[in-house]
């Protein structure tokens, strides 16, 4: 979840001279353009023109993984919905189901078809990101939500040529050396 933390964190920071808000963000690509009256005037308009470039990739980025995210959370909403619908009719899965899709549909005025691509696209995410994936990484491929909703058979594909199993085991190894490094690093600061 590290992406959302600095997702969360530039779009909650209220200190406009914090260079990590989107107050700041904003601040920057509405300033009036520096005119260009001299060469160091210049110089300064493209430096200026450049920080706006990169503030705009900024937030881009933040929006796409907070899009991302906020698919993904849809999962805990229909969680929820399921321990009332549980409640409300023990032992009878297909009719939780269709109470869980009826609350959906009715909210999103959506069909039951959409708000089935709605939920196994949020499944699917979730799935990538327990699996190591990070937002950041799914949106450097240029997927978008979109894409998650796909038929089953083209998402099934996209997972055997993505081969979860060794991300997973990439992922453990590099949390274990971080571990090793932490406690290294904790170790030499000990003994001095």
């Amino acid at each position: 979840m590290n992406d959302f933390k600095k997702v969360h964190s530039l779009l909650t920071a209220k200190d406009v001279d914090d260079k990590n808000s989107i107050t700041h963000t904003l601040k920057v690509i509405s300033e009036d353009p520096i005119e260009i009256i001299d060469e160091e005037s210049a110089n300064e308009r493209v430096q200026q023109w450049s920080l706006q470039k990169n503030q705009i990739t900024k937030i881009n980025t933040a929006f796409k993984t907070f899009r991302l995210y906020h698919r993904m959370i849809l999962i805990d909403i229909y969680n929820d919905i399921n321990l009332i619908a549980q409640i409300k009719y023990p032992n009878q899965i297909n009719k939780q189901r269709s109470f869980e899709s009826k609350i959906i549909c009715t909210q999103e005025g959506i069909t039951e078809r959409s708000e089935r691509r709605l939920k196994s696209s949020a499944k699917r995410l979730q799935s990538l990101i327990k699996a190591g994936i990070t937002f950041s990484q799914i949106i450097k491929t240029g997927m978008h939500v979109s894409h998650f909703e796909t038929e089953e058979q083209f998402y099934q594909k996209f997972l055997a040529t993505l081969n979860i199993e060794s991300i997973k085991e990439m992922n453990e190894k590099s949390t274990a050396r971080q571990v090793v490094n932490s406690k290294t690093l904790l170790e030499m600061d000990l003994s001095n």
